[in-house]
């Protein structure tokens, strides 16, 4: 595994195996990465995320009132994490949270960037049950 520029690993998180975590990315909580996953960026790994392959996070910068970086990524459970700013959650609460905070178009525009990564990251979990 590798490291590098900006990137950080804290609390329990691990990174592993061919996994590479660069740019400002950083991972935290109890995160795994490993395998050929990537995490680079400014992507945000926090929670229970289990990453090990690159189709299993997907990521978008420029997002929101404050051009942010919003994160989707697998976990342990194989349900969806969220990170936005400081949140880290489900996104059934990601998504009931910025109702309160943002306007409507923010507001759709995060439906419509997870709405891709549900899709993108529930290939990559068929294309591994495949494999296997």
């Amino acid at each position: 595994a590798q490291v590098y520029g900006s990137a950080q690993v804290s609390g329990s998180a691990q990174v592993s195996g061919s996994a590479h975590v660069c740019g400002d990315a950083w991972v935290d909580g109890d995160a795994q990465v490993y395998g050929n996953a990537l995490v680079y960026g400014d992507a945000q790994v926090c929670g229970d995320a289990m990453i090990d392959e690159n189709g299993l996070i997907f990521w978008a910068s420029k997002v929101g009132s404050d051009n942010g970086t919003l994160t989707v990524y697998n976990t342990k459970s194989n349900e969806l994490e969220v990170t936005r700013g400081c949140f880290c959650g489900s996104v059934d609460d990601f998504l009931a949270a910025p109702e309160a905070k943002h306007d409507d178009d923010t507001h759709l525009e995060y439906r419509l960037l997870i709405e891709v990564a549900t899709s993108r990251i529930t290939r990559a979990r068929e294309r591994l049950r495949d494999k296997a």
